[in-house]
């Protein structure tokens, strides 16, 4: 990296992470979708969801770090190690 504009195109995570409104009804849609499911189903669907969304460019390091530290306040130490293995798989869906 030589120049400035090579410099300037890497990806630097100074952006904002994008939020999104979610609906009451995409909410309840979600709950109905996955409240029937034990653990493992859930996992792998996490796993699969995961796969996606960093295929196309989302759900990255920068993004996850975020979500940990926004959650973290709110969990017990037992939620915050499995949230925190939770997002460890994360990361390493590819």
């Amino acid at each position: 990296m030589t120049k400035f504009s090579e410099f300037k195109k890497q990806s630097l995570c100074t952006e904002p992470i994008k939020k999104e409104r979610v609906s009451e009804d995409d909410i309840l849609d979600l709950i109905d979708r996955y409240s029937h499911m034990d653990k493992d189903q859930l996992m792998n669907e996490f796993v699969k969801a995961s796969k996606v969304k960093r295929e196309e460019g989302g759900f990255g390091d920068d993004e996850i770090e975020h979500l940990e530290k926004t959650l973290s306040p709110y969990l017990n130490e037992n939620q915050k190690q499995m949230f925190g293995n939770l997002m460890e798989i994360g990361k390493n869906a590819e």
